[in-house]
């Protein structure tokens, strides 16, 4: 589930592979797509101007138009069968970040694709991820229980935080 920046809109995702954007004042459906093949579905997240939405599952990461339902890009790279666990856009819009069961965090350009970066440095599933207000930096936690802080921009690791004892099952800046 996700609520868009705007107010306006809550996008749902399902395990029978459907993406449904709802209007948030009177709850009527506004679009439906199929965006994955039937199973898990993992992430969702708005633009932060509201007009496209990201969702990714097992094998992919889409990006889709708000307005009109058209799917604008598909994304396929972390590693074969994990899942996209968690996705964030960049305050400005311009990245889409992922966290996956393969243990990383990849960073993509919103508009082509291109992976622009990995982040690496977990030894477990990469539930959460998280941008700060300003871009500059990203929040993460791990099925061990481990929440590392890194420069959004080079990619490097400021900080390691521990003390949880089991899965981080949400982060945010």
């Amino acid at each position: 589930v996700a609520y868009s920046p705007d107010g306006k809109r809550i996008a749902t995702g399902s395990a029978d592979g459907s993406l449904r954007i709802w209007d948030a004042a009177t709850g009527v459906r506004l679009m439906t797509v199929y965006a994955h093949k039937k199973g898990w579905y993992g992430a969702l997240a708005f633009s932060p101007d509201s007009t496209r939405i990201v969702s990714g599952n097992r094998d992919t990461m889409k990006v889709w138009d708000v307005n009109s339902g058209t799917e604008l890009l598909t994304i396929q790279g972390h590693q074969s069968s994990a899942p996209w666990r968690r996705i964030a856009f960049s305050p400005d819009g311009k990245l889409i970040v992922s966290g996956s069961d393969d243990k990383t965090i990849k960073a993509w350009d919103a508009e082509t694709g291109a992976k622009m970066r990995t982040f690496t440095g977990h030894e477990s599933l990469v539930a959460c991820v998280s941008y700060s207000p300003d871009g500059s930096r990203l929040v993460s936690g791990d099925s061990d229980g481990i929440i590392k802080i890194w420069d959004a921009v080079t990619g490097a690791e400021i900080r390691t935080l521990t003390g949880h004892t089991t899965h981080i099952a949400e982060v945010i800046f």
